[in-house]
C-alpha cells in the first residue's frame, strides 16, 4: 500500500489540479499495474518465500506454476483487444484509463501496457532462479570477486555484449514503428539481462555506483512526472520559455528549476505518505479509507457533471 500511495499521490494530485487524465501521465499507471500484478501473484495460494525455498524443492515447483501461469494470461489478454477491452472497459475501472481522445482510451491502454507485457513474468523467474542459485551456492555473493569461474564470467560478459550489439543492430534496421513494438514484446528480456550481467559480473563495475544518478535515482519519479509541466508545456508539445531568445540559458534556468522542485516534491510525497500509512493499522485503514471514498466521491462528481 505505501508504495501504490508514494507512486501515485503526485500523479493523482496532477490529475486534478491540471484537469489531466490519469493516463496523460502514462507511466505511474503502468508501474502501478504491473506492481499490482506481481504482488497478486505472490499472495496467490499457496504462498512462498526464500525462506521456504531452503527447506524444500516444493516451493520452487510451486513458483514456476505461478510464474507460468503469469505468463500464459500474458499471452492471452494482449493477443486479443477485444478480451482486453471486455476486461478494463467497466466503469469506474474505465475511468483510469480515459485519455484525451474517448474513442481510442482503451486502445492506447492495450498498446502502452502490452509493449513490455512479459517483463513482469521474466523479473519474478530471474529474481527466483537468482534466490535458488545464491541457495545452492553456484554464484560467488562477494561483490569483490567474480560471481562465477573467470572461464564462466567471460564467456557470459562476451555474451552480454554481442546480445548488446544484436538490439542496438535490431533498433536500427527495424523497417517500421508497428514491427518494431510487435518484436519488442519478445526480446526486451534480453538487453535487460545483458544489463544486469554487465553490471554485476565484473569486480570492479560491482563495488562502485554513481552518487550522481544514485541521488537522481531518489527523486526519479518525481523527475518523470514533473518533465510534463516544468520543462515541457501545451501538453508535451512545446517547451517552456522563461527567457526567449536564449535557449541554453534558458534550458539550463528550468532544469534548475525542474530539479529543485522535483526534489522538493519528493520530500514532501515522502512525509505524505509515512502519515497516511503507519504502524498503526487501525489509523491507517481510516486514513487509506477516507482518501479513497473522497476520490470515489470525486470521480463519481465528475462522471455526472460530464453527463449533463
Amino acid at each position: 500500500m505505501k508504495v501504490l500511495l508514494r507512486m501515485n499521490i503526485l500523479t493523482v494530485l496532477l490529475c486534478y489540479t491540471m484537469n489531466r487524465p490519469y493516463q496523460f501521465y502514462y507511466f505511474m499507471p503502468l508501474i502501478s499495474f504491473y506492481f499490482i500484478i506481481v504482488y497478486l501473484t505472490h499472495l496467490m495460494w499457496p504462498q512462498m518465500d526464500a525462506s521456504k525455498a531452503k527447506e524444500t524443492n516444493k516451493p520452487i515447483f510451486i513458483m514456476f506454476v505461478k510464474i507460468g501461469l503469469l505468463l500464459i494470461v500474458s499471452l492471452l489478454l494482449w493477443k486479443s483487444l477485444t478480451l482486453f477491452s471486455s476486461l478494463f472497459s467497466w466503469w469506474p475501472l474505465i475511468e483510469l484509463f480515459r485519455t484525451q481522445n474517448e474513442d481510442s482510451m482503451v486502445r492506447e491502454w492495450w498498446f502502452r501496457s502490452g509493449l513490455d507485457r512479459f517483463m513482469a513474468p521474466y523479473g519474478m523467474l530471474f529474481a527466483f532462479l537468482l534466490i535458488i542459485a545464491k541457495n545452492s551456492k553456484w554464484i560467488n555473493t562477494d561483490p569483490a570477486q567474480w560471481p562465477f569461474s573467470k572461464v564462466v564470467s567471460w564467456i557470459v560478459l562476451i555474451l552480454s555484449l554481442v546480445v548488446f550489439a544484436f538490439y542496438g543492430r535490431f533498433s536500427l534496421s527495424c523497417p517500421n514503428k508497428p514491427e518494431c513494438n510487435a518484436t519488442h514484446s519478445w526480446i526486451s528480456f534480453l538487453p535487460v539481462t545483458a544489463f544486469m550481467l554487465l553490471r554485476n559480473i565484473i569486480p570492479s563495475l560491482r563495488t562502485c555506483y554513481s552518487a550522481f544518478f544514485a541521488w537522481t535515482g531518489k527523486i526519479s519519479l518525481e523527475l518523470f512526472i514533473g518533465q510534463y509541466h516544468i520543462w515541457l508545456a501545451n501538453d508535451t508539445y512545446s517547451l517552456l520559455v522563461f527567457i526567449p531568445g536564449f535557449p541554453f540559458a534558458n534550458a539550463a534556468i528550468t532544469t534548475f528549476v525542474f530539479v529543485c522542485v522535483a526534489h522538493e516534491i519528493s520530500s514532501i510525497c515522502g512525509v505524505l505518505t509515512s502519515y497516511a500509512v503507519t504502524k498503526d493499522v487501525p489509523t491507517m485503514i481510516k486514513r487509506i479509507a477516507f482518501l479513497a471514498g473522497l476520490l470515489a466521491v470525486t470521480l463519481l462528481l465528475h462522471v455526472l457533471t460530464k453527463r449533463d
